[in-house]
């Protein structure tokens, strides 16, 4: 969701990709021959050395199984391979008040080993990608369970998300920061969702 627009904006600034998947056939059925493709996990070390061997940086964007073991095995592995740079996606929502749910802190284990770690990076904060929304559709029902007092969220767009850490690799400014993305609007997820049914899968009924 997150990482096919990175590596398609990367490669459209003139980067050289090379990106680590468990499947070469899905990867190439996205990228074609625009990318360079290794095959392996992101839980092995072995796997992520031949991912990095001659890279400058690295995108690490992974589900919460996978992104402390993977964050900490490149950090383990970037003096052998003179990393320059690690861009890491974190969330909105990390931050030390909120380290009670298992997802932040892991997330903020994951920014303090980069931190430690010394190498150049940036963390990249966002709050709700657009396109999870389709995630509530099942069959012909739309379902979200929502509390009382549903906050506002700024959606944003999964493109310009790709757009924003392309620039970043040509932009020093951004080094060391913490870069939250918001949308322009916040809306709750209720009436986004209603937007996005209303647009997207007319037929659909709201549960």
């Amino acid at each position: 969701m997150l990482g096919r627009p990175v590596t398609h904006c990367l490669i459209d600034r003139g980067h050289h990709v090379r990106i680590l998947v468990r499947s070469v056939a899905k990867a190439h059925q996205m990228f074609g021959d625009r990318v360079e493709i290794v095959e392996g996990s992101a839980l092995s070390k072995h796997d992520i050395q031949a991912a990095l061997a001659g890279c400058d940086a690295v995108h690490i964007n992974l589900t919460q199984q996978a992104e402390l073991t993977a964050m900490q095995h490149v950090i383990d592995l970037a003096p052998d391979n003179g990393l320059e740079r690690v861009t890491y996606v974190s969330a909105t929502t990390a931050s030390e008040e909120n380290r009670w749910f298992d997802v932040v802190d892991v997330k903020m284990r994951i920014e303090a080993i980069l931190h430690r770690s010394g190498i150049a990076s940036i963390v990249f904060c966002p709050t709700w990608v657009m396109e999870t929304l389709q995630n509530f559709i099942h069959g012909n029902r739309a379902i979200a369970i929502i509390g009382k007092n549903a906050p506002e969220l700024h959606f944003f767009a999964a493109a310009d998300f790709g757009r924003m850490v392309a620039a970043s690799y040509d932009d020093d400014r951004a080094l060391g920061k913490r870069l939250f993305v918001h949308g322009p609007e916040g809306i709750t997820l209720h009436h986004a969702l209603e937007r996005f049914v209303s647009a997207c899968h007319p037929r659909v009924k709201m549960m």
